[in-house]
């Protein structure tokens, strides 16, 4: 189990594969156990890929404050010092693109390339609405039994709140497949720090920062996510980014179907500017 000490804290990593790097990043509540079983080693086959648990999650030590994006990428800077890492393409999914992003707003000598996969960014969490989103029409019913509408603020709900209710949910997918999603680990991260209220922090990393971001940027989104928006503006925002909505997808497709997040990922990792070129 390999681990580094950087930045106060100390993080554990994996590393398969050889070639050009490539490094994954996880949301909220996740691990790199997410991208252990498909992606990561669909990727390994050419590159050399990274994988490492955010602070406060797996087996990467959980202080009591420092998770927003800009903590994170400081984080995630350090590692990268401590591994030997120069420069990398970075793919993150959800809140881990936004830690990409806010990377490679800081450093942008380390980025050679950004995906990002669904991935909502705190500046621009007020274009998520209920009232647009394609998967209201299927989930509508059972958000209603929740006292959700399509006029709901969701920056007003209490996203710790969402979590906990999902703790009797069995996993679907994943290594955990038919365990229950409450475990010691979120837990604490819920009970005893501070990345409920840090998450959507923006911490710098305003709609201006994201817009000089100049590295090659792919924003994947599922047709059905919520997040869709996000990366329609991303788009419009910074200066060679391309998104693509990939059909039947929600906010999880890549661990649902992750052979839809593989594919345009090794061909961007190919010729980045090639791909954008295609699905601009």
């Amino acid at each position: 189990m390999p681990k580094i000490t950087t930045n106060g804290l100390t993080m554990h990593y994996q590393q398969l594969g050889e070639g050009p790097d490539v490094v994954l990043i996880h949301g909220i509540t996740g691990s790199l156990a997410m991208w252990y079983m498909n992606i990561g080693p669909a990727l390994a086959k050419e590159y050399r890929v990274t994988m490492y648990d955010l602070r406060g999650h797996g087996y990467t030590d959980a202080p009591p404050t420092g998770y927003t994006t800009a903590d994170m990428a400081e984080d995630l800077h350090g590692l990268l010092d401590e591994i030997g890492i120069a420069q990398a393409h970075f793919l993150g999914h959800s809140y881990g693109g936004a830690v990409a992003l806010h990377l490679g707003a800081l450093y942008p000598e380390r980025v050679k390339g950004l995906i990002l996969a669904d991935s909502g960014v705190p500046a621009l969490l007020s274009l998520r609405t209920l009232k647009d989103w394609p998967g209201w029409e299927e989930m509508g019913d059972r958000l209603a039994e929740h006292g959700l509408t399509p006029e709901t603020d969701l920056n007003e709900i209490d996203p710790g709140e969402v979590i906990r209710k999902s703790f009797d949910v069995p996993v679907h997918y994943g290594l955990r497949k038919g365990k229950l999603r409450k475990s010691d680990r979120i837990k604490n991260l819920l009970d005893n720090t501070s990345v409920m209220k840090d998450f959507r922090n923006v911490c710098g990393l305003t709609e201006e920062k994201m817009g000089e971001i100049e590295c090659p940027t792919m924003a994947l989104y599922g047709a059905n996510s919520i997040y869709r928006e996000i990366g329609e503006h991303l788009k419009e925002r910074m200066p060679h980014c391309a998104t693509l909505a990939l059909q039947g997808g929600g906010h999880f497709y890549l661990v649902e179907k992750p052979e839809t997040l593989i594919e345009p990922t090794l061909r961007f990792l190919k010729d980045p500017l090639a791909v954008l070129s295609s699905i601009a």
